[in-house]
């Protein structure tokens, strides 16, 4: 009789996903001690050493970082017991996710790097913070949706017969394209950890301003070097802005291997205006 293989739990998918990646080391040097020093934000969204992840903690200091929001506290730090824990499980609750989804060495990665991500305490939004985790298509985020519609070539026509992004894309339907596809998605942050509690995402100086520090800029090119790196296969980077293609550049990526929107999709991000410049998303 042969035994069937243990069932793993998220957690554990998600840490194989990461080691298969080779994006160990990168979320090391993210949440390494001192990083990002000059930053006016909070280092805490990432897990360095995915063992150390504790749920029940997340949940207790996004309930204090929400907090902090309405008390307008915008020096709030949450607290871990172990200092490589963080908010999610690895990268971010988006790469967590497509992560999981791996059970074999990637052929090739993409990468989606976006400008910036939240205020603190936003997170704590969630009304099941663990559930949103392993599920982040259960958050209306029009990033997240909108990006996958345009990967999927999903589009719909509205009420105004106007050709849009579809409303939804199922994750089932998302992870079947992820494992047919054999690549690694990676969802990254231009500037990678969170906004002060307080500081809503609609404040349009805070990504410039945290940009413009040297030391930062020096950090997030380091970052993005050492992941372009790690990969050991053809990789191609999809980006939203100048600021990103120029971090891109620093860290060794060439013209081949960058593609930018210019349009970020939370905004103005259609079928109309990427369409019309052959911007579909094409498999490596």
């Amino acid at each position: 009789m042969t035994l069937s293989a243990p069932l793993l739990t998220y957690s554990e998918r998600v840490e194989r996903g990461y080691s298969l990646a080779s994006l160990q080391s990168l979320l090391r040097q993210i949440r390494a001690e001192g990083r990002y020093r000059d930053a006016w934000g909070v280092n805490a969204l990432t897990t360095a050493n995915l063992g150390a992840f504790n749920a029940e903690e997340a949940k207790r200091e996004l309930a204090a970082a929400a907090d902090a929001g309405r008390l307008g506290n915008s020096g709030f730090q949450p607290k871990f017991a172990n200092s490589a824990s963080g908010l999610s499980h690895g990268l971010n609750p988006y790469t967590d996710w497509t992560m999981s989804l791996l059970d074999a060495p990637p052929r090739h990665t993409y990468l989606f790097l976006g400008l910036d991500f939240y205020d603190i305490a936003d997170l704590g939004r969630q009304a099941d913070w663990n559930a949103y985790l392993q599920n982040p298509f259960m958050d209306r985020d029009p990033f997240w949706h909108r990006l996958w519609a345009w990967i999927m070539d999903r589009t719909e026509v509205n009420s105004n017969k106007r050709v849009v992004w579809q409303t939804g894309v199922a994750p089932l339907e998302a992870a079947r394209f992820v494992k047919a596809d054999g690549g690694a998605f990676i969802f990254h942050n231009l500037i990678p950890y969170l906004r002060p509690a307080g500081v809503g995402s609609t404040e349009k100086d805070w990504p410039s301003r945290e940009w413009n520090k040297l030391s930062v800029q020096a950090d997030i090119v380091e970052d993005l070097r050492l992941l372009r790196d790690s990969v050991r296969h053809p990789i191609r980077a999809y980006c939203t802005s100048a600021a990103a293609i120029k971090a891109l550049t620093k860290a060794g990526f060439n013209d081949r291997e960058v593609v930018c929107w210019s349009a970020h999709p939370s905004k103005v991000f259609y079928p109309s205006t990427l369409y019309p410049r052959g911007l579909h998303f094409k498999k490596i």
